[in-house]
This record gives C-alpha cells, structure tokens and sequence, in this order.
C-alpha cells in the first residue's frame, strides 16, 4: 500500500471514529437507510466497502459485499462460498430525473452515458467540468466528477456480463469501456477503464479516443 494511501485512509478512519465518540445519531457514515430495511440501526454501515472510505457505526472495518456470483464451478470457489456482506434490496433508486443512486455505496450516477463516445480522458474530465459549471446538462448537480477505478469496478456484478451489472439495474445504453480518474501508477499518461459490459479491468493513454465512454459521479448529500 502506498504511503500518501494509508495516511489518507487512516485520518479518515480517526476522524470517523472522533465523529462515532461525539454523536453516532449524525456521524456520516451510519446516515441513510442504505439497506432497505425501514432503520438506521448501524447495520446500514456495513455494507460500504473499505474501498470507499468507510466504516461501520460500531467503529470497526466494514466487510465487502459479496461479488454477486452465485453459480459454482469448482467445490469452494466464489460461486459456492458466496463470502462477503449481502448488498440492499433494490440496489438501485432511479430518482425519476436522469440520476440513479446506489443503494449500496451512497453514489449518485447520472443514468446515461455523458457526452459523446470519442472522448480523450481529458476531455472527459473538461465534459463533467463544463456540467458542474452549467454548460453541460447537470440534473440539478454541481459536483459531478469522474469516478475512480474502484467506483465503477463497485458497479460489476460477476454473476453476469452484458452487461456485468445487477439483474434489475436502471442504467441505460450501457457500453464497453468507461473512463475512470484513476492514472496507472506505471505511467501518468495511460488512466484505468473498467469495461461494464464484462466486468474486466483495463487501461489505455489519455489521449486514446477509443471509443471510451463516461458515466458522472457524485456523492450523496
């Protein structure tokens, strides 16, 4: 692990656990009834990953969620352990107005792709730019950004592919490979993409117009 990542995730851990000693009733991580389940009990918390800086309300690691494979293909592989915390039921709310949220990270995605499929990976940051500035259609959002890698890998279920999203996702005009933020540490000018249609990891150089696609992303107030 990178040094500048553990520094990040361990002030965001002392912070989270000073925020739980104050007051659990607003500390931002057990805010939202993110499972479904008619509570905020602190079970809510429990499903975020440590990928997205979270932890549960009793202060301690949230689990990962399952990956969503449920069919076996060899005596104790993913498919027959199922391991990992059991995402919410929906997973999704389409709010009705071109932005869906995911019930299971806290993420709002705008629900169609944004700008066109010739993008470079700059241009694609200077897309979301010009939508938090108004140029752009915004949905009512002005923190849009481009998400990471493991914010659009947190989408794939590996049940399935074409696309690897869950069963009754509200997405529309899924495509291929999408533009993450995240640079490939072996190289500044090559960035990851994260193919939605067959839950796979790839990268390319920023300038490559692929065709790459781009979906916004921001967090939920």
């Amino acid at each position: 692990m990178k040094g500048r990542e553990f520094f990040v995730k361990a002030i965001v851990l002392l912070t989270c656990l000073f925020t739980l000693s104050l007051s659990t009733s607003w500390a931002l991580p057990c805010n939202g009834d993110f499972n479904g389940d008619g509570d905020v009990d602190g079970s809510d918390a429990c499903l975020f990953k440590w990928d997205f800086f979270r932890i549960d309300c009793t202060g301690t690691l949230a689990s990962v969620p399952k990956t969503g494979q449920v069919t076996s293909y060899y005596p104790k592989d993913d498919g027959d352990l199922e391991e990992g915390v059991a995402g919410p039921n929906p997973r999704f709310t389409d709010n009705g107005d071109s932005t869906i949220v995911d019930n299971l990270t806290g993420l709002i995605w705008t629900k169609d792709n944004c700008g066109t499929e010739d993008m470079t990976w700059e241009a694609a940051l200077e897309y979301i730019a010009g939508m938090n500035a108004g140029t752009n259609q915004n949905f009512n959002h002005t923190d849009w950004r481009l998400p990471n890698v493991r914010e659009l890998q947190g989408l794939i279920d590996y049940e399935r592919c074409d696309p690897a999203l869950p069963l009754e996702h509200p997405f529309v005009n899924v495509a291929s490979l999408y533009w993450s933020s995240t640079t490939f540490s072996g190289s500044p000018n090559i960035a990851w993409l994260v193919n939605l249609n067959f839950g796979l990891l790839d990268f390319d150089e920023k300038p490559s117009v692929g065709p790459y696609y781009v979906r916004a992303v921001c967090n939920r107030q």
